[in-house]
């Protein structure tokens, strides 16, 4: 081996630095020196922006071999997930930052066909985004370039570990079992859970998933202290724009340092809660690569085991783990997924086991209990989430029995069956712990734009279903999101944290839709409670949206405020902002429609709660954005009916029309109202925002 060694590093010689003398030169040579003087070749090639360098480097430290050479290695590949892990974040970072330049850019150029004066403004601008394009550009290369090298690292190292014995193995995969579990670096984390998944012995897959509960469980205690976190920070907030109204813009140094100290935590646990959510799905990914190469006998112990556990799992957990099941490609993993599958009630874990299914595939033919699941159960159950995952799962297997089934579907469904599934555009899609939920509809054909709903106090978005299919049938792409307290999302019914909170949604939603069509018209409609936050996000962000609907505004807020504790009451219980007042909202108050009232006040996801913080920032929104409409620079369109919203005044504006539907309820988009409501948005937008040809 000694000679072997000698003469690959004398083929990297150029590159190296002087060697000590005791390499290969000694009489006394031995081992260690070996190592000593592979190391050193190895560090210094490992700088080098040359990959084959770079490679002949890590070939030297694989001759030498063995537990302490290994160690030289994890070192460079700890490295170089730190490395991949803070390029990738700051190429996000710069992206995001050149799409806000854009934006910023876009709006003044607009602003300066009307104002000569912003003509230095704009030449500003095109710097800043200059800059950050070149900044950007200068990232991506050094991205692009550490991706290989930490991908030949990864693939080097596993074979380097797999061929040791068996005893040094159970040593690394304990030492890394001990990284993954101390470490307060989290790419080290992710690379010390990408490396068991690689290298671990018997048992390293059920070692993965534990970790990923202990993450689950931990990222579940973080989300259920995230609101109280937010609203302390929103109200921090707001007293001190009352203190700095009060004293001429001053504000006292403890009401800041309180706000500050509100303000990072909450942002402490954001952070977290993503960085848990990130290790947790690189230990799905590991899981199932370590049950992949494990023997027949240790494979069979430990998929009998991830089953067991799903009795006692749930949320991420669980859909996690059925996602590390239906990620181990073999027979045995197939039929345990299908015993599960066959008892599960829950929509989300039996979509999942249907995907999964399909994409496990194995080398028997697909199991007689799956296929008549597909075309008797699933296909017709009451989640639409699992009929979509049937029916693509029917369309993927080719299963000829399965066209009558689909055909039968639309013409059920007046051959409007949904096909695209974002059940949870959200913070953590599809993973059980959606913080808020988005149904998303996609356009038919090339989308012409998106179309953001935003529904009204105690409402859903679920309840403009039919709204969002005639725009997705006119090649509009349509997002329904539930409020926070709202519908599927979370939070305590009918609680807002603000204005600010309800800002950061719309905005992050809009983004989603602008990152998938990044040149296509963004249009806001706002139904309601949901017309002052629409007009109140189109004053605070100008030059995002292409177009405004404000369905029946509020003129004048109809909430009932939470009463206050009386008798010995009093001095036990205070009202505070989380304290639950009533919307007034009933069925019949809302439409003039006999079905659509019956079906709201029936209806599961919708209530007449609101806290009393949201109903002050109701009143905000009210006084601060209606009276402000005329500012608006994007085309926007009042839309009334004869509800108990009123009529108030409206600013005059350029860009500001007022429609009218006589004898048409508050909520003009169901039932007997919908033919107008839903074809006199329709007509402004075929008007306003017109297909391309």
């Amino acid at each position: 081996m000694r000679a072997s060694l000698l003469t690959l590093l004398a083929l990297i010689g150029a590159m190296t630095p002087v060697l000590p003398p005791a390499f290969g030169a000694s009489p006394g040579f031995t081992a260690r020196d070996d190592l000593e003087a592979a190391t050193q070749v190895f560090r210094a090639s490992a700088r080098d922006r040359d990959l084959d360098k770079r490679k002949a480097g890590l070939e030297g430290i694989l001759a030498v071999g063995g537990k302490k050479a290994w160690a030289v290695v994890q070192e460079e590949v700890m490295r170089m997930h730190t490395d991949v892990a803070d390029l990738r974040e700051l190429v996000d970072r710069l992206t995001l930052r050149k799409e806000s330049d854009e934006r910023v850019l876009a709006n003044l150029r607009l602003r300066a066909k009307k104002d000569d004066s912003l003509e230095d403004a704009v030449k500003n601008a095109v710097k800043w985004l200059e800059s950050t394009a070149v900044d950007l550009s200068r990232q991506e290369r050094k991205l692009r370039r550490a991706q290989p090298w930490l991908k030949v690292l990864n693939e080097r190292g596993t074979q380097m570990v797999l061929a040791m014995g068996t005893s040094d193995r159970r040593s690394i995969h304990k030492d890394l079992g001990k990284l993954i579990d101390k470490s307060e670096i989290w790419p080290e984390r992710l690379a010390g859970i990408d490396l068991l998944g690689r290298v671990g012995t018997a048992g390293a897959g059920l070692d993965l998933h534990g970790v990923m509960v202990d993450l689950m469980k931990e990222r579940g205690r973080l989300l259920s202290k995230l609101p109280r976190a937010e609203g302390d920070a929103l109200e921090l907030e707001s007293r001190m724009q009352d203190e700095a109204a009060k004293n001429g813009g001053r504000v006292g140094s403890g009401t800041s340092e309180q706000y500050n100290r509100a303000k990072v935590e909450g942002a402490v646990m954001h952070a977290l809660m993503l960085r848990m959510a990130e290790a947790a799905d690189a230990c799905v990914l590991a899981s199932s690569r370590a049950l992949a190469r494990e023997d027949e006998e240790a494979r069979a112990r430990s998929i009998k085991g991830l089953v067991r556990s799903l009795s006692k799992l749930k949320d991420g957990a669980r859909l996690r783990t059925i996602e590390i099941l239906t990620g181990t490609d073999t027979d045995l993993a197939r039929n345990s997924a299908l015993a599960v599958l066959l008892n599960e009630k829950e929509p989300a874990a039996i979509a999942l086991l249907i995907r999964g299914m399909v994409e496990l595939g194995g080398t028997a033919p697909m199991p007689p209990e799956f296929i008549d699941g597909l075309l008797t159960r699933w296909i017709q159950h009451e989640a639409w989430i699992v009929r979509t995952a049937a029916a693509a799962a029917i369309s993927d297997l080719r299963c000829a029995p399965g066209v009558p089934v689909l055909i039968a579907r639309l013409t059920e469904a007046g051959g409007r069956e949904r096909t695209d599934l974002a059940a949870g555009l959200s913070h953590d899609s599809m993973k059980g712990m959606t913080l808020l939920s988005v149904l998303e509809l996609a356009a038919r054909g090339v989308p012409r734009g998106a179309v953001t709903i935003i529904h009204d106090a105690g409402d859903a978005g679920d309840r403009y279903r039919d709204l969002a299919e005639a725009l997705a049938a006119d090649a509009w792409a349509v997002a329904l999101p539930d409020l926070r307290g709202h519908g599927r999302s979370e939070g305590e019914r009918g609680h807002s944290a603000g204005l600010r909170e309800v800002e950061r949604d719309l905005g992050e939603i809009l983004d989603h839709l602008a990152y998938r069509m990044p040149d296509a018209p963004k249009v806001l409609v706002g139904v309601g409670l949901g017309a002052l936050y629409a007009a109140h996000f189109a004053l605070a962000r100008p030059g995002i949206l292409a177009g405004l609907v404000l369905v029946n505004p509020l003129t004048s807020l109809p909430f009932k405020a939470p009463e206050k504790p009386k008798g010995l009451s009093k001095f036990f219980k205070k009202v505070t902002g989380e304290s639950i007042g009533s919307t007034g909202y009933t069925g019949a108050l809302l439409s003039n429609d006999a079905e659509v009232a019956s079906a709201w006040d029936a209806n599961p996801l919708t209530h007449d709660q609101i806290s009393l913080r949201a109903i002050e920032e109701a009143g905000r929104a009210l006084g601060d954005s209606m009276c402000r409409l005329g500012e608006l620079q994007c085309p926007t369109l009042v839309l009334r009916g004869d509800g108990f919203a009123g009529k108030g005044d409206v600013p005059a504006g350029e860009s500001l029309e007022v429609l009218d539907l006589e004898g048409a309820s508050h909520h003009l988009f169901q039932g007997s109202d919908a033919g107008r409501g839903n074809g006199a948005l329709a007509e402004w937008l075929n008007r306003v925002l017109p297909a391309p040809d």
